[in-house]
């Protein structure tokens, strides 16, 4: 085995160990590969960035326009694989993305074999696919398309190769007896997260194998979005997690199952207590949910906690935000949840001390609850901020601005609102309120006058990564200042 092979298979085996990645980007150099050591690099650097880092943006073409030019150095084409897609992970290609089953072949084996895959996903061409991939296998024309079939797919998980992979999704509609053989495989015990996506075709049985740990004994991450019991079998209700072995760091349940569970119940499991990352979302979410969350004494090491698009309403808000068991959170997200500006009303004065990050778009807070934000004790540690149609207008706006907890903010979404030139020019002609701020998105928010004007001699031309004033009835030549001043920072509807 040569030293690049070597290299593969350690990182197949640990495809999260950065160190060892960076040590490969080094070796790579050395040995006059600099491409594909700088798209290493560049993936490392850009994992360790949160989800609204304005600088994700910019380093995600870099890697684009990279990963253009050096896929086929890392990837064998062959031409019986056509449509076979892979994205990469800290510069090396480790998600597989098969659409159906085009791809899977008698030829399958020689392109995965030295290629160090950890994620294979499986999924309709239609549904829960509508993620790009970095690189696809191109057709072609003057060769015939092999004929499909199912064995392959078979004999390719149960190969040493699928020993390997530690992530498994599951998109759209698949053939159950597929599904089965997945959740009955003989290398699933190093399968760390699983994912069934718009998945149709689930029966009760296979619900229980994965939570049950029957299937995945040593799963840390279970989401299960969009996905819906076939009504065969008995899907687990009540004690779904009660008596599992798995201890979950994450789990996502969006629709679809959620509207099976006894979510409170759920919620109390002592087998949750290492989780990390709980993600719901469905009409099922009511104030009892939130009731449960607060009190919960299981959730403790819960640092990122998104409700979306649920009853939760004022009532389960009030909950959730004067919990003392959630003082690890870093991430919260209550939103399109019916969260009104009682819910912050009489705020504690403990808070949470390591808050980042609150989104709370599409909810009727209204000034009186922008300034009850604004009190809270918590909110002086908040970097991102999401207040996209909240109602709010320039005159809270002025307060957040002149608050101690501006000096913290590096991202605000305001789009959508009835802010008005008064609101862009409290944030606007004081910059030094707001000394991190880097991305500030004010769309469609009934925004007239010279823009231009108001950052004259601001260091707003030159510290903004980026500013949205997208679907606002600005005058054609402010809109022509801006693009002299910010370029593709800048984003407006021509």
């Amino acid at each position: 085995m040569n030293e690049e092979a070597a290299f593969l298979r350690a990182i197949a085996e640990s495809p999260r160990d950065e160190l060892l990645h960076l040590i490969f980007a080094d070796w790579l150099e050395e040995n006059g590969h600099a491409d594909r050591s700088e798209l290493i690099r560049l993936q490392v650097l850009s994992s360790r960035l949160g989800d609204t880092d304005p600088q994700r943006q910019p380093m995600r073409r870099q890697e684009r326009a990279i990963i253009a030019r050096l896929a086929t150095q890392w990837i064998v084409e062959i031409p019986e694989c056509h449509g076979v897609g892979f994205n990469f992970r800290l510069g090396v290609p480790s998600e597989v993305v098969f659409r159906g089953y085009q791809g899977i072949n008698a030829h399958t084996f020689r392109l995965l074999e030295n290629l160090p895959i950890a994620r294979f996903v499986l999924g309709n061409s239609s549904r829960g696919m509508t993620r790009p991939v970095d690189y696809r296998i191109p057709h072609d024309e003057s060769r015939p398309t092999p004929t499909i079939d199912r064995r392959y797919l078979e004999a390719l998980i149960s190969n040493p190769w699928f020993a390997r992979v530690r992530e498994i999704v599951l998109c759209g509609v698949l053939d159950s007896s597929i599904n089965r053989r997945l959740y009955s495989g003989s290398s699933l015990e190093r399968i760390r997260s699983l994912t069934l996506s718009d998945v149709d075709e689930v029966e009760g049985n296979d619900i229980n194998r994965i939570v049950r740990g029957n299937a995945f004994p040593n799963l840390e991450v279970l989401r299960l979005n969009s996905t819906y019991w076939n009504g065969r079998g008995v899907p687990a209700v009540g004690d779904v997690f009660r008596n599992s072995p798995i201890r979950l760091r994450e789990l996502s349940m969006v629709g679809g199952l959620c509207q099976r569970f006894d979510l409170p119940d759920i919620l109390r499991s002592p087998n949750l207590e290492l989780l990390e990352t709980l993600e719901i979302s469905s009409d099922v979410v009511t104030h009892e949910v939130g009731r449960t969350l607060g009190g919960s004494h299981v959730l403790r090491n819960l640092q990122t906690l998104r409700i979306d698009h649920s009853e939760l309403g004022e009532a389960g808000a009030f909950w959730i935000l004067r919990s003392r068991n959630l003082r690890n959170l870093r991430r919260l997200t209550l939103a399109s949840s019916k969260v009104s500006a009682d819910s912050f009303a009489r705020m504690p004065k403990n808070g949470w001390p390591k808050l980042e990050e609150i989104d709370l778009s599409v909810n009727p807070i209204r000034d009186d609850g922008m300034r009850e934000l604004i009190r809270w004790r918590a909110f002086d540690t908040v970097r991102f901020l999401n207040l996209r149609t909240t109602f709010v207008t320039g005159a809270s706006l002025r307060e957040l601005v002149f608050s101690e907890a501006a000096a913290n903010l590096e991202w605000i979404d305001l789009g959508n609102n009835d802010l008005g030139i008064d609101g862009a020019r409290a944030i606007l002609q004081n910059p030094d309120r707001l000394p991190k701020l880097r991305w500030l998105k004010l769309a469609s928010n009934g925004i007239r006058g010279e823009i231009s004007k108001l950052i004259a001699d601001t260091p707003w031309p030159t510290r903004l990564q980026g500013l949205d004033l997208w679907n606002n009835p600005l005058t054609r030549s402010d809109v022509a200042s801006l693009r002299r001043i910010f370029g593709d920072r800048l984003a407006f509807e021509d």
